[in-house]
Order: structure tokens, then C-alpha cells, then sequence
């Protein structure tokens, strides 16, 4: 029986050829339809055949800076994405970012945490005891006593390093003149959400050349691919503004109650009715061991997050960055 997946796949594949984008050629390069993913964090055969056939094509335009091993090989492929999307008259550049988008999106898909929310319908996400002012002092609380796990640094640096370069601050920039969330904010979220791929959708990490499939499914809204936008910079600027338009009319300010308020909203309250911190928040700090949602609205309590929290991620940007100043 062809999953859901699979048919989303293929309707992928067809969407790009009759838009133009991407070259069939391209398309072809990517996992045959039915052909299966790897299970749990290690990539399949596939996988890495696809993955060596990347980097080699990315060696040779030169793009995409020097080549990380094991766990960092998706940041790797999210340079790649990058870089190649700053090639938009070049047409191998953007078959490449299609494959290279395409395999991040999968490798996300495994790895991502899932969602106890529809981001879409914060109103829902948001029953009254959990109003911001009714949780604005614990925020500010955990926040302040926050202790990054020793081991993490490293990973952290390294995301914070692609988060700051002046190519993705500029993109992260675009959403919030459109939206006012902070370009810092918009970054931990392509992180969360999407692993940094540029070909992915900030919503969830679904390809950016669909709708989303995955929770919130069927965005942005019909018709996506828009008329006439065929840039995919200006496809994610448009994308990431859908998902984040919810946020900006329930965040009233991005100081440290309404930025920890406004990433649990993105996720959903799950976890506070299972009396524990949220692993979107607080992964890779003290404040969080194990429990949360390996599937999307499927809670475990023996689960454990691979992904590091926004607030760490938050923590070694301001870190990074003295232009990023986090206010109580």
C-alpha cells in the first residue's frame, strides 16, 4: 500500500516539473517513489548514496563551505541549501538545492520532535489557564536559572554560527519586517521546526514546493505554489510570514515571558498537562530530562528530544551576538 508519504513525494515531483523550477533530471536524482526511508537517526543505502552524490556536485560549484561528518551532516546540507539559493539564474544551482532540500527534509522528519498543536489555531492552542499572564513569572524564572548541558556547546555554537551569517540573517530579517517577530526568533524556529533547510517550510520542515502535509497540514493556503512566484527566497519568506501571522496577534512583545509564551504556542501545551517542561523550550538545559511527543498528539513519557530547546538555542545566540539583548 503507497503511504501517504510516498504520495505526497510523487505529487512533489510532478508540482516541480510543471512549474519549471527544477529540471527532471533533478527530480529524478531524489528516492524513487516507494522507495523507503531509513528508520530512527541513521540514514538508509539510499540515503547515503544521495547524500555523497550532494556534497560531490556541491564540491564541485563550490558551494556549501567544508564538509561536517556524522550528526552535523545535516547542517552540512543546510549550507548547501543556503549557498545555492544565492545562484538564482543558475539552473544547476537550483536543481541541487531541490535535492539537497529534499534530503534535509526527510532527515528532519525523523528527527523532529511532534507537535501537540495546529500553529495555525493558537486561540485553540491556548486554553485559559495557560494564559501568558499566568505564566509569565515561571518563564522569566526558568529562563534566569537555565544552566546549558555540558556537552552541547558545541552543536549549539554550531547553529548559532549559521543562524548569525550574514546569508540567513538577511532571510530571517525579510520575515520580521513582515511580521515584527524578532529575526532571532524567526531563526531558532527554522532551526526547530525545519533544521535550517531554505527548501523547507517553517511551519513544519514539509517541502517548501508543496503544502504542508504533516501538522499544520494544507498550508500556506491555496493556490501554493502562488501565480507568478517562482523564486523559492521569496516562496519561504512568504511561507515562514503564514506561519508565524498567528503568533504576532498573540505575542504582545518578545522579552523573555512573551518569546517562551510564543514557542510553547507554536507547539502546543501538551507537556505542561503532563507535568513536565517542554523539550521544544528547554531540551539541552536543566530543566528538561525526558517525555514529550515522538509523534504528532502521541505523548511518551520515556521520551527523549534530539533536538535542542529554543531557549538554549536563544541563550548562545545572545551569546554570540551582543545585538540580540534579552529583556525581562
Amino acid at each position: 500500500m503507497v503511504t501517504a508519504r510516498v504520495e505526497a513525494m510523487d505529487k512533489m515531483r510532478r508540482n516541480l516539473i510543471a512549474t519549471g523550477l527544477v529540471s527532471p533530471l533533478a527530480i529524478s536524482a531524489v528516492r524513487p517513489a516507494g522507495a523507503q526511508a531509513g528508520k530512527g537517526a541513521g540514514a538508509s543505502n539510499d540515503d547515503s548514496r544521495e547524500l555523497s552524490g550532494i556534497f560531490a556536485a556541491a564540491d564541485e560549484m563550490q558551494v556549501g563551505g567544508p564538509r561536517a561528518a556524522g550528526p552535523n551532516q545535516d547542517l552540512s546540507l543546510a549550507q548547501i541549501v543556503l549557498a545555492l539559493l544565492e545562484r538564482p539564474q543558475d539552473e544547476n544551482a537550483a536543481n541541487l538545492a531541490v535535492r539537497a532540500g529534499l534530503l534535509l527534509g526527510e532527515h528532519t522528519r525523523r528527527l523532529r520532535d511532534g507537535t501537540d498543536a495546529v500553529p495555525s489555531d493558537i486561540e485553540a492552542a491556548a486554553p485559559p489557564k495557560y494564559q501568558l499572564s499566568a505564566l509569565a513569572d515561571s518563564y522569566v524564572q526558568l529562563f534566569r536559572s537555565a544552566k546549558i548541558n555540558p556537552g552541547a556547546e558545541g552543536e549549539l555554537s554550531r547553529v548559532a554560527a549559521f543562524i548569525n551569517s550574514p546569508s540567513a540573517r538577511e532571510r530571517y530579517k525579510e520575515v520580521e519586517a513582515a511580521t515584527t517577530v524578532p529575526w532571532y526568533i524567526v531563526g531558532a524556529l527554522h532551526y526547530r521546526e525545519a533544521n535550517l533547510n531554505f527548501m523547507g517550510h517553517l511551519h513544519n520542515g514539509d517541502p517548501l514546493l508543496m503544502q504542508t502535509v504533516h501538522v499544520p497540514a494544507r498550508r500556506p493556503p491555496q493556490p501554493w505554489l502562488p501565480d507568478a512566484v517562482r523564486d523559492p527566497k521569496e516562496l519561504w519568506r512568504r511561507s515562514a510570514v503564514d506561519a508565524l501571522q498567528p503568533l504576532k496577534l498573540k505575542v504582545p512583545n518578545w522579552a523573555i515571558a512573551g518569546m517562551c509564551y510564543g514557542f510553547e504556542l507554536y507547539n502546543g501545551f501538551g507537556c505542561r498537562d503532563h507535568r513536565i517542561n517542554s523539550p521544544y523550550l528547554w531540551n539541552y538545559t536543566n530543566h528538561y530530562t525526558s517525555g514529550g511527543f515522538p509523534r504528532d498528539h502521541v505523548f511518551d513519557p520515556r521520551y527523549r528530544s534530539r533536538q535542542a530547546g529554543l531557549v538554549a538555542i536563544i541563550v548562545t545566540l545572545a551569546r554570540d551576538n551582543p545585538e540580540i539583548n534579552i529583556k525581562a
